[in-house]
């Protein structure tokens, strides 16, 4: 292969070689049609993608907030029965109210309960304290489930109810060897503040309703239903005031609707749940102050009460706003790129020349001659090339035009002088450095033939021991030098190692790319926020920031790189980069042993679970030091390369 831009050369040389009578038109059609699909299939994809996000970030709200409530009626319920079933209190209630009362206080507090009712079968109030319904009062069986409590024989909690300017929620269990229930009221304000919090983005809102579609927690929005008319002035909680019904416009400027509050429908969530449905809904409806939004449900039968969570469609859908703005430009775009077609189409006669001129070019760089492109990296593609005069073939990076970022080209240039400075025979030989004619970045290294140890790995699976102790201790040679020199390399890993034969020697080691390297201590190199590196094998230390990288983060990756290469795995499982960062933080490595089901040389599994120590200060001090217990092993000598040798399939 050759590089990106030589291949554009080559199809604009086969394009001057057509026909450039081919009608302009045609061409521009075609065009334009590649670039409407493009446009349309990726306004499907992001529209398809935000609609995931969305319906996942309302499934884990309505999620919380049902296990919110869930826990605070099993709470609630809790505390009350055992206020009813507490000695003193059972027998305080065949006597007068003075004395039941003086059995309840103290137990109050500790339940976080507002006041307690005595009650009958029929939840008539025979004894009230606190802030509770007055005695002689009847209440209704939502808010005061008497019968069920009698019929489970254990507490009960209902559906809010008004006590004066209260709004408590009744939680009942039966006292025995009593037809009587004794009632604890809890402010309701304890279920509506976790649903309250419980919302996604700026504009979210979490809410209970019953079965009639009434409100029985309190409004984000207050202010909205006041400009409405739907609160009153004096009123501040709109809990067992607001009905949730779909005014047929948005109502929150203070535009009031001329059909009354009874006869307009139930919003799309609240029917739901009348009608006992769980449910979500991505497509846009109008929620009870008339403004669009998307929400999700879900209804407890058991307790006659649902939870409502809603976003503004305008905020959840925002990204679609600004693609819409993006596919109209891109249709404008169309109609300009046919005519810049059709005025190409024209000139490319007197763009003949040039071109061919650039192609010769392009295929020299410096001294270079390139042949073939080798592959690719972060910040850059490799490539098989041969020096004009010396005719040694050599490996040639060459700088991606798209990495041709101030930062990028700095970390490259950097990559160049430091690997050059280094000298050691396992790290690869820097030979030249410089600029093309069009000004990109390249240099020249010493060719490999062989294979790395990720592709090592997974063709040939785990490596004896003898031989990770062979590649191991030559890594730590490469590594004691870069770290003598005040360098760390911040990207050690499989890929970056190179298993090669040189000057007849077979199974020698090469470090490469240190594209990341930097000096130990340089804290201006790279932001602290910003995460470099191959998560997989970066060191715990290097999640909280990428200033903290040092000769022991590189030890920590060489540990990662020698488990691969025994156990044929990673040391912790593929995921996600949060996983990863808290498996490296947490999580303790399997020892090689225990993984593979069969003996490893100790003293290899002992030195990699040394160089995963969670703490930088209980790692090897530095890579001499692992060097010096991996040539303590028994199998330190046993690799002998002329007898054996790995499969190699690939050059670089």
């Amino acid at each position: 292969m050759v590089p990106a831009h030589l291949r554009a050369l080559e199809t604009r040389s086969s394009f001057r070689t057509s026909s450039v009578g081919r009608t302009p038109i045609l061409l521009a059609v075609l065009l334009t049609a590649i670039v409407l699909v493009a446009a349309v299939w990726t306004h499907l994809a992001l529209k398809a993608e935000v609609e995931r996000q969305v319906g996942s970030e309302l499934h884990a709200v309505v999620e919380t907030a049902t296990r919110a409530a869930h826990g605070f009626y099993d709470t609630t319920e809790r505390m009350a029965n055992l206020v009813a079933t507490a000695p003193m209190v059972q027998t305080a209630v065949g006597q007068d109210q003075g004395s039941l009362a003086s059995a309840v206080a103290p137990l109050l507090d500790a339940a976080g309960a507002a006041g307690f009712v005595l009650v009958d079968a029929g939840c008539r109030v025979l004894v009230s304290g606190g802030e509770a319904p007055p005695v002689g009062q009847s209440l209704d069986p939502e808010a005061c489930p008497a019968g069920e409590a009698l019929r489970r024989g254990g507490p009960r909690a209902g559906l809010p109810l008004r006590v004066g300017s209260k709004i408590e929620i009744v939680a009942l269990a039966p006292v025995r060897g009593s037809p009587l229930l004794l009632g604890i009221t809890i402010p309701a304000q304890q279920l509506s503040e976790p649903l309250l919090a419980a919302r996604g983005g700026t504009t979210g809102e979490t809410y209970a309703v019953d079965r009639a579609g009434r409100m029985q927690t309190s409004s984000r929005f207050p202010h909205h239903l006041r400009r409405a008319g739907l609160l009153g002035p004096d009123v501040e909680d709109s809990s067992l005031v607001l009905e949730i019904r779909d005014p047929g416009f948005d109502t929150s400027e203070g535009v009031r609707p001329e059909t009354l509050r009874r006869d307009q429908p139930l919003t799309r969530a609240a029917a739901a749940l009348a009608a006992g449905r769980d449910g979500e809904s991505l497509e846009p409806y109008r929620d009870y102050r008339g403004i669009e939004v998307v929400g999700a449900w879900r209804w407890f039968a058991e307790r006659g009460l649902g939870v409502i969570t809603e976003i503004d469609a305008a905020e959840a859908f925002a990204p679609m706003g600004a693609l819409r703005r993006v596919f109209s430009l891109l249709v404008a775009l169309l109609v300009l790129t046919g005519v810049a077609v059709a005025f190409g189409l024209a000139v490319v006669g007197r763009a003949r020349l040039r071109a061919a001129r650039a192609e010769r070019r392009a295929q020299k760089l410096g001294s270079y001659v390139i042949e073939r492109q080798l592959g690719g990296g972060a910040m850059g593609e490799v490539f098989l090339a041969r020096h004009a005069l010396l005719r040694r073939p050599t490996a040639l990076k060459l700088m991606r035009a798209d990495r041709a970022a101030p930062e990028a080209a700095e970390r490259f240039e950097r990559e160049v002088q430091v690997t050059a400075t280094l000298t050691h025979p396992n790290t690869i030989a820097i030979y030249d450095y410089g600029r093309s004619e069009a000004g990109e970045f390249y240099y020249a290294m010493e060719y490999l033939d062989g294979i790395d140890l990720e592709q090592l790995v997974t063709r040939s699976g785990p490596v004896v021991d003898a031989l990770a102790i062979h590649i191991l201790r030559q890594v730590c040679g490469s590594l004691a030098e870069a770290h003598g020199a005040g360098l760390v390399h911040r990207d050690i890993k499989p890929a970056n190692i190179f298993l090669c034969r040189r000057g007849g020697m077979r199974d020698v080691v090469k470090v490469l790319d240190f594209g990341l390297v930097r000096a130990a201590g340089d804290r201006q190199a790279t932001r602290a926020s910003v995460i470099l590196g191959t998560p997989e094998n970066m060191a715990p230390e290097l999640f909280e920031s990428s200033s903290n990288a040092s000769p022991a983060s590189d030890i920590y990756a060489l540990g990662c790189t020698g488990y691969h290469l025994v156990t044929g795995e990673a040391v912790f499982g593929a995921g996600s980069v949060a996983e990863l960062c808290n498996a490296h933080l947490s999580k303790s490595p399997v020892p090689p042993s225990e993984k593979l089901g069969r003996p490893v040389d100790p003293m290899l599994e002992r030195t990699l679970l040394s160089c995963l120590a969670k703490e930088p200060s209980q790692r090897p001090r530095s890579a001499r030091e692992v060097a010096a217990l991996l040539a303590r092993s028994a199998l330190a000598s046993a690799w002998k390369p002329e007898a054996d040798e790995p499969a190699r399939a690939q050059s670089r």
